[in-house]
């Protein structure tokens, strides 16, 4: 019997102890941290002021009528190319044609007065010298001399007014550009001082923007622009400063700039509002990573009156050997969820960024895509 029981007792050890064993095997295995890694590249990374604001055309005209009559014509269509000089759209005019006629016949026939009344003027002033009229007579001959050329110039005078009003009913382009938009249709009547036809141009497009004072000394002329528009989510537009006023609005504390896009502006469109990123320093061939790899901690300095000085330290995880092995870090520039790191990395590093917030220094790590 007793037999017996010093066998129960030797097997029970034994399981105990196979049970032990296999749960070091188990915590062996969990200690086996998976990781995903990204291996340190030349880079490039920028910091930027942010505004808003909206853009409009280089060209962006609103085009009135001079007349109020009705539209006889209209020889664009919205969306239309037009060239500098071209005919937009025409008025009825038969009116003013009428009038450039009548103001032509009466300068033709103040014309003819007028050269009559040159010649009496001079066959007078001749008979004056030689005593055959008196002073008087030849004093009415030059009243009716400058009467008539008087007369003249009133009649060219009526004449230019009468083909600047018959322009007038004819609209043309001042600029190259696109028809954006026709306010009225063929035969409808309009009153002289609205707008016809907006046109733009869009190969040029410009952004009025209003910089705090306190990016004053960080904002200059020719720098550098990013802009994006939710209408083009995935795209960059790029751009520069091409004008800074020279005083701040006294009431926002702001000074306006001016912003020329250079890409990609046949597709956008006057109006549109968006974000525009003014590049203040600029890195090439750095590190930078995800803010998201980066962990920080907090420690304590004693200065030298013994005060306690708390700081923040930025580490990473390095993958060495099969191993995560810690690793302080300097960073640079901040921009968009990105950080340049300056020192404490070198190209070629190995650094955990998936699997990073459960690691310690010294534990073992496997590599997963």
């Amino acid at each position: 019997m007793q037999k017996n029981i010093l066998l129960i007792l030797l097997i029970l050890s034994l399981m105990i102890i196979s049970s032990g064993c296999d749960q070091d095997k188990k915590d062996e295995k969990k200690a086996v941290i998976p990781v995903m890694i990204y291996t340190a590249s030349p880079d490039r990374i920028a910091s930027y002021i942010k505004l808003t604001g909206g853009i409009e055309a280089d060209t962006d005209l609103d085009l009135y009528s001079m007349a109020s009559e009705k539209i006889r014509k209209i020889t664009v269509s919205e969306g239309d190319k037009v060239k500098k000089g071209d005919l937009l759209l025409v008025q009825e005019n038969e009116i003013f044609v009428q009038g450039v006629k009548l103001a032509e016949a009466g300068a033709a026939s103040a014309q003819a007065q007028a050269e009559l009344a040159e010649k009496e003027y001079h066959r007078t002033e001749s008979l004056l010298a030689e005593g055959a009229v008196t002073r008087q007579q030849f004093d009415q001959t030059e009243m009716q001399y400058q009467a008539a050329q008087a007369g003249k110039e009133l009649a060219k005078a009526q004449l230019a007014q009468a083909k600047q009003q018959l322009a007038y009913s004819s609209i043309y382009a001042p600029a190259d550009g696109e028809v954006a938009m026709l306010y009225y249709r063929q035969g409808q009547m309009v009153p002289a001082g609205v707008p016809l036809i907006k046109l733009v141009n869009t190969v040029k497009m410009t952004a009025r923007l209003k910089a705090p004072e306190t990016d004053l000394q960080k904002v200059y002329l020719q720098q550098g622009v990013v802009a994006h528009f939710p209408a083009f989510p995935e795209e960059e537009f790029n751009g520069r400063i091409i004008s800074i006023d020279k005083a701040i609005d006294p009431l926002t504390r702001t000074l306006e700039l001016e912003v020329l896009l250079e890409n990609g502006t046949d597709r956008l469109k006057s109006g549109l509002f968006g974000e525009f990123l003014l590049v203040t320093d600029n890195r090439e061939n750095v590190i930078v990573l995800s803010d998201q790899a980066i962990m920080t901690r907090t420690k304590l300095r004693i200065d030298n009156d013994g005060k306690q000085i708390t700081e923040k330290e930025y580490y990473v995880f390095l993958e060495k050997d099969g191993k995560a092995a810690l690793q302080t870090i300097t960073t640079g520039i901040h921009s968009r969820g990105r950080l340049e790191i300056s020192e404490g990395l070198k190209f070629g590093d190995r650094i955990i960024v998936v699997g990073q917030n459960i690691v310690k220094d010294g534990d073992e790590v496997k590599i997963v895509n």
